[in-house]
C-alpha cells in the first residue's frame, strides 16, 4: 500500500556482509555480489618476483569485504582450536586445509559459495607461469616445518658473517633481513631463544666504533639486568642509532 513505512535497510559494511545465509545468484543483488568479490586482487601475484606480504594484506582485505574470514580459520591438531591461514600458515599442515576444506566443499551451503568465490579471485589474480609452477611446488612439496625452522636458526646462528659480507654493515639492511627470517619463523609457530645474543654479536662486529660503543652500553646494561629488551626493541634501538649517526655525518 501507498502508507505504506518503507523497509528499514540492515547496517553492513559491504554487500557481501549484508546477506546472512546463502546468495541467491539468480537476483541481481546476488550476481553483484559474486562480480565484486571475484574481482582481481589489486596486484597480480608472479614467483618470479613474488610479494608474499603484498598479497596476504590485499586477500585479508578482500576477505573482510567478501565475508570470507571463515574460510580461513582451519581447524588444527583434532582439538577444536583454529588457527588463521593468512597469519599462521606456517603453522597449519596442507592436510588440515584439505581437511577442512572437504567438510564443506560438496555443501549446498553459503561456506561452499564463499570458497568458490575465492578460488576465482584467486585464480584472475596469479600469472599463468605462477599456476604450472604452483602445481608444481604443491606436488612436491616435503619439506617439514621442522626442518625449514632448523635452517632458519642456523642463518641467525651466522648473523655476525652476514652484517659484514652480505649487508656491507648497513643496519638498516641488516634488520630488514632479520625481521623477515624471524616473521617465518614466528608464522611456523617457532622461535629463537638466542636471537637476541645473535644480534648483539653481529652489532658488536661491525668496523664503526661510535655504533659499536653504543651498542656495548646497551647489552651491559641488559646483561647486568638495568634493562629488558625483545629482539625488536633491540633492532629499533641499534637502527635508530646508526640513523642518527648518518645525520650527524659522524
Amino acid at each position: 500500500a501507498a502508507n505504506q513505512a518503507a523497509a528499514v535497510p540492515t547496517f553492513a559494511k559491504s554487500p557481501a556482509r549484508a546477506i546472512i545465509n546463502l546468495i541467491d545468484y539468480s537476483t541481481k543483488a546476488g550476481s553483484s555480489v559474486y562480480a565484486i568479490n571475484t574481482t582481481p586482487l589489486p596486484i597480480t601475484f608472479s614467483l618470479e618476483s613474488p610479494n608474499i606480504s603484498g598479497l596476504l594484506n590485499e586477500l585479508t582485505n578482500r576477505s573482510r569485504s567478501a565475508k570470507w574470514e571463515d574460510l580461513f580459520m582451519i581447524p588444527v591438531g583434532g582439538t577444536g582450536n583454529t588457527k588463521n591461514l593468512l597469519e599462521q600458515y606456517g603453522q597449519i599442515t596442507l592436510e588440515e586445509c584439505k581437511a577442512y576444506g572437504n567438510s564443506y566443499i560438496n555443501t549446498q551451503t553459503r561456506q561452499a559459495q564463499n570458497n568458490y568465490q575465492l578460488y576465482e579471485c584467486l585464480n584472475r589474480s596469479v600469472t599463468i607461469d605462477t599456476k604450472d609452477q604452483l602445481k608444481l611446488i604443491l606436488d612436491k612439496a616435503s619439506a617439514s616445518t621442522r626442518t625449514t625452522a632448523s635452517v632458519i636458526r642456523k642463518k641467525f646462528a651466522k648473523l655476525e658473517t652476514y652484517i659484514i659480507d652480505t649487508a656491507s654493515e648497513d643496519i638498516k639492511a641488516f634488520n630488514t633481513y632479520v625481521k623477515g627470517e624471524n616473521r617465518k619463523l614466528k608464522a611456523m609457530g617457532e622461535r629463537s631463544t638466542d636471537l637476541l645474543e645473535h644480534i648483539f654479536e653481529a652489532y658488536l662486529s661491525v668496523s664503526d666504533k661510535n655504533f659499536t660503543s653504543y651498542i656495548q652500553q646497551v647489552r651491559t646494561d641488559y646483561d647486568t639486568g638495568r634493562e629488558n629488551l625483545t629482539v625488536e626493541q633491540l633492532l629499533r634501538r641499534g637502527e635508530t642509532h646508526f640513523q642518527i649517526k648518518d645525520i650527524r655525518g659522524d
